[in-house]
């Protein structure tokens, strides 16, 4: 949809962006995750974004995470 994708007739701000990227001299690839497959890397996002300000290294994934696994 990206590569071929006319923006107007697409009518998506972020598909004008996308398509704009495309054409600057750097290589991007992508790629489509399901949901289901994304669960653990939005667990750890989540743990960022409403956890503390400072820093966190994880030597192994927090319970949560570790769940859905």
């Amino acid at each position: 949809m990206v590569a071929l994708g006319n923006p107007k007739q697409l009518g998506s701000s972020l598909m004008s962006g996308l398509l704009e990227m495309q054409h600057r001299p750097w290589e991007i690839q992508f790629s489509f995750i399901k949901r289901k497959g994304n669960v653990p890397a939005d667990l750890m996002a989540r743990l960022a974004w409403h956890g503390s300000p400072e820093y966190r290294r994880y030597m192994e994934p927090p319970p949560t995470v570790l769940e859905a696994v």
